[in-house]
């Protein structure tokens, strides 16, 4: 195994941080939701394989193609930049686009048909509302509660 002190994972000010210092800051703030993140994505990976659950090259290509217009990055200097300044490759970013697609694509299989059924089974439920009334002797007051509610989301 390669010693994490090589690989550079960012840079400050002219100072390039290794893989190795972003870690053991991480590890010692216990400040490590990347970590989840990354697991994360290996179980949707994962469970996207067991389900057969690929990304077509027209998928990608149009997600890349959302994600560029999202970031203004509207052409290939734009682009090299901003992978560039975050040390990525157009395979790493490609690879982090589709993980985004298999995310996406993994929930709509997960939750077909389940979101439909859940409303029909409690429809009844969303089909009504809980009203309040607060009676007060006072305008003042009345126009007070009725600022705390509006403008601070004041719950009574």
């Amino acid at each position: 195994m390669s010693d994490l002190s090589e690989y550079v994972a960012l840079e400050v000010n002219g100072e390039e941080l290794s893989l190795h210092d972003v870690l053991l800051t991480a590890k010692g703030q216990g400040s490590l939701q990347f970590l989840q993140e990354a697991i994360d994505a290996a179980i949707i990976r994962q469970e996207a394989a067991s389900r057969a659950i690929e990304v077509s090259d027209d998928e990608l290509q149009s997600a890349a193609d959302e994600f560029r217009a999202a970031h203004d990055l509207y052409d290939i200097a734009a682009t090299e930049t901003w992978l560039a300044a975050r040390r990525l490759t157009f395979e790493d970013w490609e690879s982090f686009i589709e993980g985004n697609v298999l995310r996406q694509k993994l929930r709509e299989a997960i939750t077909t048909d389940k979101i439909e059924q859940h409303f029909a089974v409690n429809k009844l439920a969303f089909d009504s509302a809980e009203l309040s009334q607060l009676v007060v002797a006072d305008e003042e007051i009345a126009k007070e509660l009725r600022a705390q509610i509006v403008e601070d989301g004041a719950d009574f």
